[in-house]
């Protein structure tokens, strides 16, 4: 049974987990089995979530998690039959799902903040680490919950820094690696993501208890997860004059890659230097959004002024 829950990722069956439980109390209410679920039961389902004001994303979840009940149960997946087909593209045109940013935040002022900063060397230690954290979100364009997996025995320096993730991501498939950064030192030591990495290994090495990279600012200094890295990022946001009403710690990969696709950086550049797979549409459909007020390389556009 482990071993079949953990095909899924742990925020998907969190994700499910929310489903379930309401079509739990739906069988209850209807008197049935919830392992045992009809076609007509589940349309049903679908239709109270709908009715409720429950965006398509969410039923569409609900679908997929009422799915595996399915595929255990009768080996055939409730997506796939043509009625549910049909609902799920009934459910999408009359709510089509819609995009949480519509604009994205001006990196520059981000990096304005950072260079009115002193030194890294006389950073205090929350400063630095949510510098750190801000420039590795720009700089790599990935996910919070990969910063979060960086672990410092995977850190190569060199002449370059080179970090490898080890952990399984939410990207992560069978027989694809996931992406090895190679960071440059930048002209500017104030954006340099290389020189804040190196002061913050350096700064944290007596008090460090976890081979995490990113450590709680306070005692006993333990390993933190991504919503505190996701904190950290919005509270730079807010420092730098950015509307965190709006725009969230996920909003760092918009605002990065939207970033050096309006000064002119391939759309392969870009797919290849976050990680995406060069068939990728992501870039595309969700992250390319036009700049509020608006051949390098990616590391070396999205720190430069303008």
């Amino acid at each position: 049974m482990k071993i079949l829950e953990a095909s899924s990722a742990k925020s998907t069956t969190v994700h499910y987990e929310s489903s379930f439980r309401k079509w739990s109390q739906y069988s209850e209410r209807k008197g049935q089995d919830p392992f045992q679920p009809s076609i007509e039961n589940v349309l049903e389902f679908l239709t109270e979530l709908f009715n409720e004001g429950q965006s398509y994303s969410s039923i569409n979840a609900a679908k997929s998690a009422l799915s595996t009940i399915f595929n255990l149960m009768y080996n055939y997946k409730l997506g796939e039959l043509e009625v549910v087909k049909k609902f799920m593209k009934g459910a999408f045109r009359l709510r089509p799902p819609t995009s949480r940013y519509n604009t994205t935040w001006n990196a520059d002022k981000l990096l304005e903040l950072l260079m009115s900063w002193p030194k890294n060397e006389e950073l205090s230690m929350k400063n630095l680490t949510l510098k750190l954290a801000g420039l590795l979100a720009l700089t790599t364009g990935q996910r919070v919950q990969t910063l979060a997996a960086i672990n410092i025995n995977n850190i190569i320096v060199s002449n370059t820094v080179q970090i490898k993730i080890t952990e399984i991501l939410k990207t992560t498939r069978p027989a694809q690696l996931n992406p090895v950064f190679s960071l440059s030192k930048y002209h500017d030591q104030k954006l340099c993501v290389v020189d804040a990495l190196l002061v913050y290994l350096s700064r944290t090495k007596s008090y460090r208890v976890d081979s995490n990279l990113f450590l709680a600012l306070t005692k006993p200094h333990k390993s933190v997860c991504s919503q505190t890295i996701s904190n950290w990022l919005v509270t730079l946001l807010q420092y730098s004059g950015v509307d965190t009403k709006v725009y969230h710690g996920h909003s760092y990969r918009h605002a990065s890659t939207s970033k050096v696709a309006s000064r002119g950086i391939s759309a392969d550049t870009i797919i290849s230097h976050v990680g995406w797979s060069p068939s990728s549409t992501v870039f595309a459909k969700y992250y390319k959004r036009p700049i509020e007020n608006q051949s390098n390389t990616f590391v070396n556009t999205v720190l430069k002024i303008e």
